[in-house]
């Protein structure tokens, strides 16, 4: 009798522990498809730069994001989280990028990059930038709130966007 009582009240402790971690993780789940909420963002100059949509999978290794913006169409980048920079290839001829992503609670997800321009055929001089891209998630986990912040040598820029994301 007392091995059938411990069984059942195993079983249940696993089952509870199984479904508090599923809480968990879909209350962290960045994965699927985001669609800008142009009521909720701030929309200025930066509308052009603001992606369309994000897509954002995670192979639980990789996390790749795929961005469709106005002004430079569709991006995909992928990066391994908590890991260090990696050298991004990018078509931009005398571009060179670096990124990583960090992903740490409650901050969620973060990329951030550094760009190095080279010199070119103008002589006009090599020049560097830094962007990050924040992205968090509400507390129900159906908005995404994503900022990003350039900062160069012509100085700070910030655009913010509200996502909703798409069922």
């Amino acid at each position: 009798m007392r091995k059938k009582i411990f069984l059942c009240l195993f079983s249940f402790g696993i089952m509870l522990f199984i479904t508090s971690a599923k809480i968990i993780q879909s209350k962290n789940d960045y994965t699927g498809i985001w669609v800008l909420d142009s009521v909720k963002s701030e929309l200025t100059r930066a509308m052009p730069a603001l992606p369309k949509t994000i897509k954002i999978t995670d192979s639980g290794k990789v996390m790749v994001f795929e961005k469709d913006t106005e002004q430079f169409g569709k991006v995909t980048t992928r990066l391994t989280p908590n890991t260090p920079p990696i050298e991004i290839k990018i078509l931009t001829p005398g571009y060179r990028k670096w990124g990583e992503l960090k992903y740490s609670e409650p901050n969620g997800l973060e990329i951030s990059t550094e760009y190095k321009v080279g010199k070119d055929d103008q002589g006009n001089p090599e020049w560097s930038y830094h962007r990050t891209e924040s992205y968090k998630l509400s507390a129900s986990g159906d908005e995404m709130t994503y900022i990003d912040v350039a900062v160069g040598p012509k100085g700070h820029e910030t655009f913010k966007g509200v996502y909703t994301k798409k069922l």
